[in-house]
């Protein structure tokens, strides 16, 4: 039978040492604090194995043997005590306190250290208490949750270094632009700054600069530091300030981050002297890391860096596209009544769009609305930055600003709604048989990339035979005769085409697939049923 120990545990101690001096058999108090180091287990005997017995006793009977004078002396030989080995140890544990409220606010019951309730957040943990809570204003809830409360659906963590209260910071958030899901309008990103272990959302007057748009396009965030923030806290590591933004609704309503960088300034490029060309200039954007001194050194700045390349900034109008704005402009001067007058309103002020269709007395879901015009834009897929490149769309930024450039130049007595395409996707399901010498996996591959281009050609160009169209129909014969003269095909069984009908696919009725609705565009779909043939 065995008494263990726990080393260097204050609290079990006492009962240990009651526990062994209510055993008159027992092993001394002494022995029980045994010399073991923090963390190690310490097991003590109830009763030992007379090892020290044993050596006693035999020493005593050799002296008494060496001592005897009588005839034929005997010597007493004890049989040695065994040393058994452990084959296992089992540990019942149980440990009570007294209640303790950690729901009380007053000190003494924050001082009780007889049980310390902590929470594990992203990267660290912090101690809760409601005596906590109260010391701090800017903590709205006091009471407290059995978990942490990460109610955000997405959250993104800034870590600064040598940054104190009362600091400012601009901080160049570069994102990629269009990778927003343009259908979760306005979602606003909370900022905040953490504080002893607690988030203290920051106002107006200490976000003082977001050319983000909420994190929609890049740009600058510049943060002014209240006097709560800390940078010695344990929920995330000490020695940094942490700035969160979060959004409540969908991570997919901000774009995605490419990187970050402090201490950002905008620079902006200074025309030359009269006379001098600036086109080459502008022609094409600064590539990345061109700008890396000051042309006069500045006190205080060791050093500069250009992290990604410029943006903005065109050049010198040429004549033909002069007269042609210019016509444009007489024509609809400013005001938007016909169709074409919208649409050229639009993509004048806003070169990311490649297209804009008007629908006039229309509105999303219906297509006859008298005093409604919808307007369908198609982004220019120079960016690559899109969620879908099948289903491209533009982000709510420029819906929102296409709102308000054509709200300010259309009469009152008409609502224009602004909007993304319809997609209706196309699927092609069949089975084939390639020639002999072509291996399947890959070329099932290619051919289901070639049915992608086909459908969609401007997933993979941009030349004008890759325009992207409203409406329009597709034709099975047309798409199997395409696929039937690839040279590694031998020919195609069971082929139907398959159409994206709310939201099920169906295969057409007379092996045509039609737009639906006047802002439906005709797309690929992701995938294409494509089945071996065994004959």
């Amino acid at each position: 039978v065995f008494m263990l120990v726990l080393a260097n545990s204050s609290w079990a101690s006492g009962i240990i040492n009651q526990l062994v001096m209510s055993s008159p058999t027992g092993a001394s108090a002494s022995s029980v604090k045994a010399d073991t180091m923090p963390g190690e287990l310490a097991c003590v005997l109830n009763r030992d194995f007379l090892h020290k017995t044993y050596r006693k006793k035999t020493i005593e009977n050799v002296v008494e043997f060496s001592k005897s004078t009588g005839e034929n002396p005997q010597l007493t030989v004890l049989n040695e005590p065994i040393a058994p080995a452990i084959a296992g140890i089992r540990l019942d544990y149980q440990a009570t306190s007294g209640y303790i409220d950690m729901t009380n606010g007053s000190a003494e019951s924050y001082a009780d250290e007889r049980i310390k309730f902590f929470q594990v957040g992203y990267f660290g943990y912090m101690r809760e208490h409601r005596f906590i809570r109260e010391q701090f204003d800017h903590v709205s809830t006091k009471s407290i949750t059995l978990f942490n409360d990460f109610a955000a659906k997405g959250e993104l963590l800034i870590g600064l270094d040598q940054l104190a209260a009362g600091d400012s910071v601009s901080i160049l958030a570069q994102l990629a632009e269009g990778s927003s899901d343009p259908d979760l309008f306005g979602e606003k990103v909370q900022w905040s700054v953490l504080c002893d272990n607690y988030w203290k959302a920051l106002d107006a007057s200490e976000l003082v600069l977001d050319t983000t748009n909420h994190l929609l396009t890049s740009g600058l965030l510049q943060f002014l530091i209240p006097a709560e923030a800390t940078t010695t806290n344990s929920l995330l590591p000490a020695g940094q300030l942490w700035i969160k933004g979060s959004i409540q609704s969908s991570e997919s309503a901000v774009s995605n981050v490419i990187g970050m960088a402090a201490n950002a300034v905008e620079v902006e490029y200074q025309l030359p002297p009269a006379g001098a060309d600036a086109s080459i200039h502008l022609a094409r954007a600064l590539p990345a890391d061109s700008i890396f001194k000051f042309a006069n050194p500045v006190q205080g700045v060791k050093a500069v860096s250009q992290p990604y390349a410029s943006f903005g900034g065109q050049t010198m109008e040429l004549e033909p596209a002069f007269n042609t704005r210019c016509s444009e402009l007489i024509r609809y001067k400013h005001h938007c009544i016909s169709p074409w007058d919208y649409e050229r309103c639009v993509l004048s002020g806003f070169p990311n769009l490649h297209k804009v269709k008007c629908i006039p007395h229309a509105k999303p879901g219906s297509w006859s609305a008298p005093g409604h015009v919808l307007l369908v834009l198609v982004p220019d897929l120079t960016n690559r930055n899109a969620v879908n490149l099948l289903q491209p769309r533009v982000d709510s930024q420029t819906l929102t600003e296409v709102q308000a450039r054509v709200d300010a130049r259309t009469g009152p007595q008409t609502q224009v709604h602004i909007s993304n395409p319809r997609y209706q996707s196309i699927q092609a399901s069949f089975k084939v048989r390639f020639r002999t010498g072509y291996e399947y996996n890959y070329y099932r591959n290619q051919l289901d990339q070639f049915i992608q281009r086909t459908l969609s050609p401007w997933t993979l160009s941009h030349s004008p035979e890759a325009e992207i169209e409203f409406g329009g129909a597709v034709y099975d014969s047309t798409l199997l005769k395409a696929i039937e003269d690839l040279e590694y095909v031998d020919y195609v069984s069971d082929f139907v085409l398959l159409t994206d009908v709310n939201g099920q696919l169906e295969p057409s009725a007379d092996g045509v697939v039609r737009a639906t609705t006047p802002d439906t565009i005709l797309v690929s779909a992701a995938a294409h049923d494509i089945r071996e043939e065994n004959s």
